[in-house]
């Protein structure tokens, strides 16, 4: 018997990383976003995600963004607006998240043959009927290379990184990443369509979780 359980030792130190290993979900992420100049360099920008999970039986979310934004020059833009930002579990309501949102978006020159553009968000996040507000920052970084005569190649990354915690759930640190693959086509004028690959790493106590997803973006410029 002293034996075996010897034995036993390493097969379940070889056995713990499989076991602690990150939860795995598979998505589908749809959205439709509209933005274009309203009045001088006063802009406005819209759009609506839906979200679907196999662990959630289903819509688990719906995104809902509104933001106002002024144009700096160079293509550089600064924003303001609101979210809305219901959750639902086997197609039921759950919570609701409420947020106000910053952000700069910028180009950032080229690299390799495509171009390079950025984003810095800063995001004021409360739960309704919760007490206490998440502050969060969400750097984002993308590559667009030409692949064909109309259609692009697209890499980006984001980081989630939370400054504060609150008593509903927000832990300070870094929350999550994600990592997309995309193709965008223009389909008509001002109407572009942008659909691939998307990785959400989130880091968790206990397990992580990874969600694979598939994404399709309807975009309208005026």
């Amino acid at each position: 018997m002293p034996r075996l359980r010897f034995l036993a030792l390493p097969i379940g130190c070889l056995a713990a990383p499989a076991i602690a290993g990150p939860q795995s979900d598979g998505q589908a992420w749809l959205n439709a976003n509209a933005a274009g100049p309203i009045a001088g360099r006063l802009r406005a920008s819209g759009e609506v995600t839906t979200r679907i999970g196999h662990a959630s039986s289903g819509l688990y979310e719906v995104e809902m963004v509104a933001l106002l934004g002024v144009d700096l020059g160079h293509g550089a833009t600064l924003w303001g607006g609101f979210v809305h930002d219901p959750t639902y579990l086997d197609g039921h309501p759950i919570r609701t998240e409420e947020r106000f949102r910053e952000q700069v978006t910028a180009p950032l020159g080229t690299l390799a043959g495509g171009k390079l553009s950025g984003r810095m968000r800063i995001e004021q996040r409360w739960i309704d009927g919760r007490a206490g507000t998440g502050w969060r920052v969400r750097p984002w970084l993308r590559w667009s290379l030409p692949v064909a005569r109309t259609v692009a190649l697209n890499l980006s990354h984001e980081s989630f990184i939370d400054l504060n915690a609150t008593g509903w759930g927000q832990r300070a640190g870094y929350d999550r990443m994600r990592n997309t693959i995309t193709l965008s086509h223009p389909i008509a004028r001002g109407v572009s369509l942008e659909g691939g690959y998307l990785n959400q790493y989130s880091f968790r106590p206990g397990r992580d979780q990874i969600a694979h997803v598939a994404t399709l973006a309807l975009g309208y410029s005026w």
